[in-house]
């Protein structure tokens, strides 16, 4: 909202004892940047016992590797609820046909082993402006047509109804894919709770 200048989050975080929220700028050479925050909480009489935790990590690569890009590997009980997923590149042609492939509970082949990046993320065919949903969105699009994707690209997609749930590991991988020999970087944001 407001120009880009505010993200909101809506998880719910549960803890038992306390909480900690650390925000850190890794930017270099910008100098100080202005943060307003404000944090919403609620006291439970109780959690259940096996409450799971939310878990989030973010991961970056410039340029990355072509092939299947890690973007989780965790291990104990959980459920997989959302990504944030970014791509910068220099080169104009198309990246979204890298596939998603989650591997539940140690398999050796991934049991959901989607069609493309553009698939998974709601904007099959190649969207050519920004958009955002309930559940699917894509908040940022530099380029402004479907054969021109060069700059960057913010997809996300939040599964508070179609989660994945696990009960000894997760691991997911997306596929780098490109048409042409390109450097491309990519940024993952991971959302679980375990």
């Amino acid at each position: 909202s407001s120009y880009g200048r505010s993200r909101t989050c809506f998880w719910r975080m549960p803890f038992r004892k306390s909480a900690k929220v650390t925000l850190t700028n890794e930017a270099r050479g910008y100098g100080e940047v202005e943060v307003y925050y404000y944090i919403d909480w609620e006291k439970l009489p109780s959690l259940p016992e096996d409450a799971l935790y939310f878990h989030a990590r973010y991961h970056q690569a410039f340029p990355a590797t072509p092939g299947d890009y890690p973007i989780l590997d965790t291990k104990g009980r959980g459920n997989y609820v959302g990504t944030v997923y970014s791509v910068h590149q220099v080169k104009t042609g198309w990246f979204g046909e890298g596939d998603d492939h989650f591997y539940i509970d140690g398999e050796p082949k991934p049991s959901l082993c989607g069609t493309g990046t553009e698939d998974y993320y709601g904007y099959a065919w190649g969207m050519a402006h920004a958009f955002s949903s309930p559940f699917l969105s894509m908040p940022r699009r530099d380029a402004q047509s479907r054969s021109n994707w060069r700059g960057y690209t913010t997809t996300s997609r939040v599964r508070l109804l179609d989660g994945i749930p696990w009960r000894q590991s997760l691991k997911l991988d997306m596929e780098i894919w490109h048409w042409a020999d390109a450097k491309v970087g990519y940024a993952a944001g991971l959302f679980w709770y375990a």
